[in-house]
């Protein structure tokens, strides 16, 4: 039996973190005042990092308009550092002869929604800013005898950021997965969760996803 992708659901990065998962402990939900706190005395620092992106290594993580619109998600952003450990630890998995990588660096599992929701990087390794993408995307678990089905992911506006050269979003997808595949699904760590990605579009333009 084919692990189905009925469809992708996408969701803010604070509503992934917030529900649990397994790569990052000790993330607790925050009272809404302590968001509203937490960005109303940002330091100079911090609002370049908002409105420029936040530099790890190489690379820099950007923020969507709707991410900056809201106070629950900037808090959580700033409280952890935008995420520099998870693009850290996935750092080695960027190919570079790649124009997008689509990389997996968290992963929950629902047993009473019978779903599972992975938190993914978006790397722009192309020589191009990235405005608007679209692909087809299937998630490949390694300790799984079947792999996923493709589904449509799009993104634009306000729901991404003008992505430069070395650019990292964060997105989630969640799909369904029947219960029988808990156990195979906690045996994944790492790297052995990828995505394939075809059909790629970028800034409407389809392209091949090579450099």
């Amino acid at each position: 039996m084919k692990l189905k992708i009925e469809r992708f659901l996408f969701f803010s990065v604070l509503t992934f973190f917030l529900v649990g998962c397994q790569t990052n402990e000790g993330i607790q939900e925050r009272q809404t005042d302590t968001s509203v706190e937490t960005t109303n005395n940002l330091t100079e620092e911090e609002q370049e990092a908002i409105d420029n992106g936040y530099p790890i290594g190489k690379y820099r993580m950007f923020l969507s308009e709707n991410n900056k619109k809201s106070t629950e998600e900037m808090a959580f952003f700033l409280e952890n550092n935008f995420l520099e450990k998870n693009v850290l630890q996935i750092e080695n998995q960027v190919d570079a002869s790649k124009k997008v990588n689509v990389i997996v660096y968290s992963m929950r599992y629902s047993p009473e929604d019978e779903r599972y929701t992975l938190g993914v990087f978006y790397v722009n390794t192309s020589d191009t800013n990235i405005k608007k993408v679209k692909l087809m995307a299937k998630p490949k678990f390694k300790t799984l005898g079947e792999e996923g089905e493709f589904g449509e992911i799009e993104y634009e506006g306000e729901d991404f950021p003008d992505l430069p050269t070395n650019g990292i979003v964060a997105k989630v997808i969640s799909a369904n997965a029947p219960i029988s595949y808990l156990e195979k699904l906690k045996e994944n760590t790492g790297d052995d969760i990828t995505i394939e990605i075809k059909e790629l579009e970028i800034n409407g333009e389809q392209v091949e996803n090579v450099n």
